[in-house]
């Protein structure tokens, strides 16, 4: 273990490779030890990342700090700004930021991350990172070729910019889910996502989905399930700020996904139109999703003027059902029909801004009167909210005889 406390390592000639299947790099804390790329070389090409794992296990950075990583090629793909994994990833009590990940005319994926195998996140932050390219850009923070599960976690202010919007096609084979345009501000991931007790946040893309693009071109066996999360204030310069889910199953319980935007809500020129969320667009363009929304809160989502919480596209044969009450959910504003019975619907949810409200990660708090306070459920079974231990799911007033959780 490293000892130095309030340091920064700089690397000065190349990146390090790991060329062990398996390894952990093991520091005092991200707050004590941080290593740097920015003394790197900048000139073209640039090979100016933090760490190349070319084995085929798990590689874990935990209790560092990594910044300042620097891909940049001409016509070959940038893969990978701070780290590039042809397997698998952990990032423990860690944070990668301000990594860039650069291609003028080839594909740019994870600006922070790069993994063809899974991401695992447990109390770390993916912040301030970029993938650009004058043609594909997946996943400013992290581009996951497997599965992402994280936890306590924050992924927040990266960017995904390319030319022209995110088209998606059903190419196989290449594990490339699109072909063109910028794709997933904060994540790009291709397999099945758990996300709990975590916040996406102030994440852009320059063409679709600004803070999750969780999209496969065969996600029969794929899963989306975020608990005690948020996803708010994501923006996308095309369609679609907060989420874009694909999969067979998608599952949110007490989470909130709000003040999320983008700048095109619809397809055509006239009706019908195609609707897409600013908010949570949920597609079942190559296989039928089972959805379940219990105790959330899905507000506040904005194009232009309109506002749209909650979209479902349907394609073929493929259909989107939905659980039914009691769901105890909170959707301001969708086109959606067939939600729970029980779901709240028309009115202002009075959510307080963005912030430190207790916990790892930041919160929107309810304010005094919103309709969500006691109106929600804890099917989930969880003993705190996002915020963690002493904050209990389920509370209410002192001497209170039927304490009730809150949506979101």
């Amino acid at each position: 273990m490293l000892s130095c406390l309030n340091s920064k390592i700089s690397l000065v000639s190349s990146y390090i490779t790991v060329a062990q299947n398996s390894l952990t790099i093991q520091g005092p804390g991200a707050s004590a030890l941080q290593i740097d790329g920015s003394l790197l070389p900048r000139g073209f090409p640039s090979y100016s990342r933090l760490f190349t794992h070319n084995g085929n296990g798990t590689l874990t950075i935990a209790d560092l700090s990594l910044t300042g990583g620097y891909l940049f090629h001409h016509n070959v793909p940038s893969l990978g700004g701070c780290i590039y994994s042809l397997a698998h990833v952990s990032l423990t009590r860690a944070k990668v930021s301000s990594c860039t990940a650069t291609s003028s005319y080839d594909r740019a994926y994870g600006g922070g991350v790069y993994t063809k195998g899974d991401l695992t996140l447990d109390r770390s932050t993916v912040s301030g990172n970029s993938a650009s390219s004058g043609s594909l850009a997946l996943g400013g923070g992290a581009r996951v070729g497997g599965n992402l599960v994280a936890s306590y976690s924050t992924i927040s202010g990266n960017q995904a910019q390319a030319l022209g919007s995110c088209v998606q096609t059903a190419a196989v084979g290449s594990n490339q889910a699109q072909k063109s345009g910028a794709c997933g501000g904060g994540l790009n991931v291709a397999g099945s996502v758990s996300i709990t007790a975590s916040t996406i946040s102030g994440n852009s893309s320059s063409g679709r989905f600004g803070g999750i693009d969780a999209y496969s071109p065969m996600p029969a066996a794929n899963t989306f399930t975020l608990v005690n999360s948020t996803i708010s204030g994501n923006t996308a310069a095309d369609a679609v700020g907060g989420a874009y889910v694909n999969s067979a199953a998608a599952r949110f319980y007490n989470s909130t996904i709000a003040f999320n935007t983008a700048v095109v809500g619809h397809t055509g020129a006239s009706m019908p139109y195609t609707f897409y969320s600013p908010g949570l667009e949920l597609s079942a363009r190559y296989v039928s999703m089972a959805l379940t929304l219990k105790s959330t809160l899905i507000s506040n989502n904005t194009y232009a003027a309109s506002e749209n919480d909650l979209s479902a596209n349907f394609v073929g044969l493929h259909s989107i059902t939905v659980n039914s009450a009691p769901a105890n959910n909170f959707v301001r504003t969708t086109f959606v029909t067939g939600l729970p019975s029980d779901t709240l619907q028309g009115s202002c949810p009075l959510l307080g801004p963005l912030r430190n409200n207790g916990g790892l990660t930041q919160t929107h708090a309810l304010l005094s009167h919103s309709p969500a306070i006691d109106a929600g459920n804890n099917i989930f079974g969880l003993s705190y909210d996002q915020r963690g231990s002493p904050h209990a799911r389920v509370s209410g007033p002192p001497g209170s005889m039927s304490p009730r959780a809150d949506i979101g």
